[in-house]
């Protein structure tokens, strides 16, 4: 596979993964919690939406950290050592 062509793709996918999590999200905002009847011992409402919260933004955080290794793994970091009896020189020019 091509390099941007799997470029291509993993933007794709994390276009799709933003607008799903953002879905999620907003349906944890917006939703009304159930009226529950008079003779319910209390409402839970809070704590429901406390956990619904946490319910979306934990996988959200999750698939954060796998697309971030899966750019790491695609775009190596490739550090070039200098054969033996090489010297580097490195000149620092101001203005």
């Amino acid at each position: 596979m091509s390099p941007s062509f799997a470029n291509a793709v993993f933007w794709v996918v994390v276009v799709c993964c933003v607008v799903a999590q953002a879905a999620l999200l907003r349906s944890v905002f917006t939703v009304r919690p159930i009226q529950r009847p008079t003779s319910a011992v209390g409402p839970l409402a809070p704590v429901r939406q406390g956990m619904e919260l946490l319910w979306a933004v934990v996988p959200a955080l999750a698939l954060a950290g796998v697309l971030w290794f899966t750019w790491r793994a695609m775009h190596p970091v490739v550090t070039v050592q200098p054969a033996a009896g090489v010297t580097i020189v490195v000149a620092e020019t101001r203005p």
